[in-house]
């Protein structure tokens, strides 16, 4: 509750941010009306915030859940393309999605509170231009999880077979390819390969024993 006041407080002191507020939920309300009347394989629940372009392509299902933010970044805006009529992207609440890109043909997950920058999440080795029908059925689909509370860092790439456990960070210019980062974990590296437990981290910091 404390939180929200907050908030309020500050937009009603900071007269342009309460504008852009305005027009990113005006942007992401329309946006909601018109999947519903053109595109029945979109679900994206109110209220849902525009502050940059959302490009969905694809004859698989999409679902976003409510609160969820699209921000401008290096990448721009937020693209989902979905390889196959079987493909399914789920997307938690409250996500702040800054230059998103997803390529499915089997499952991606995104958790709640989930906050991305300039990230690539792509489930199969190759991608056809214009979805190669004779190209895809030869992939092989995988699983894409990340869970809730967690931070891709900016220009961060999660490709086939990983997974990133709740509270969890994946460093600038990660890698993830073949692995499972446990909950609590931060991933650097490219490839990124011994993901080191935040609390770990945090002792060390401290200057305390582990």
């Amino acid at each position: 509750m404390k939180t929200i006041i907050k908030v309020l407080l500050k937009l009603i002191f900071s007269p342009k941010a309460f504008y852009r507020l305005c027009i990113a939920l005006m942007r992401g309300t329309l946006y909601i009306v018109w999947i519903r009347l053109f595109r029945k394989n979109i679900k994206i629940r109110f209220p849902f915030f525009c502050y940059s372009k959302v490009e969905i392509s694809g004859n698989g299902k999409v679902f976003i859940d409510r609160g969820c933010a699209v921000w401008t970044n290096s990448f721009d805006h937020l693209v989902i393309s979905t390889l196959s009529p079987e493909a399914e992207v789920n997307i938690g609440k409250r996500c702040t999605l800054g230059g998103l890109t997803i390529r499915c043909l089997g499952k991606v997950r995104i958790g709640d509170n989930v906050l991305t920058a300039a990230t690539l999440i792509q489930d199969v080795p190759i991608v056809c231009a214009k979805f190669c029908t004779s190209s895809t059925k030869k992939m092989q689909k995988s699983q894409i999880s990340i869970g809730n509370d967690t931070w891709l860092g900016a220009q961060s790439v999660v490709l086939a077979e990983s997974g990133i456990g709740n509270g969890s960070v994946l460093g600038l210019n990660a890698l993830l390819f073949k692995l499972i980062v446990e909950e609590g974990c931060l991933a650097v590296g490219n490839p990124a390969m011994r993901p080191i437990p935040i609390r770990k981290l945090n002792v060390l910091k401290s200057g305390s024993s582990v």
